[in-house]
């Protein structure tokens, strides 16, 4: 069982010649045009929240004497998290699945969307796949 603890519709969708969805994968010239079929849908059933500060890390010199800032992320608490069942997955965001981890809690149900899929317009229509971290 699937479980979308994102606050976003998670739609899957399959490479289809015959799909009615048409989606850009890829970025720049490695973008790719093709038609997709929805294959399923997850409506979001709450989402989990975590807890990210970041911290000052020094500093990454540039030429001509400029320099940008380096952060370190650190992860807090995470809220709204199921504890892990037995066949049951939960889709998370990437912030909430590194601070989980970073807590010392198992990963191995938590997912991530992957392989996204945008419209036209740049915005995420669907994914083709799960990830871990």
């Amino acid at each position: 069982m699937i479980h979308n603890l994102t606050p976003h519709e998670i739609v899957i969708l399959k490479n289809a010649e015959f799909g009615d969805i048409v989606g850009f994968t890829g970025f720049g010239k490695n973008q790719t045009e093709a038609k997709y079929l929805k294959v399923k849908k997850f409506s979001s059933e709450g989402a989990v929240r975590a807890a990210q500060k970041d911290v000052p890390a020094g500093e990454i010199q540039l030429e001509r004497g400029i320099s940008v800032e380096l952060i370190s992320t650190e992860f807090g608490e995470v809220s709204g998290l199921p504890e892990p069942q037995i066949d049951t997955y939960y889709v998370v965001s990437v912030v909430a699945a590194n601070a989980a981890k970073a807590q010392g809690r198992s990963t191995t149900d938590l997912l991530l969307v992957a392989d996204t899929v945008r419209n036209a317009g740049g915005q995420i229509i669907g994914c083709q796949k799960f990830a871990r971290v």
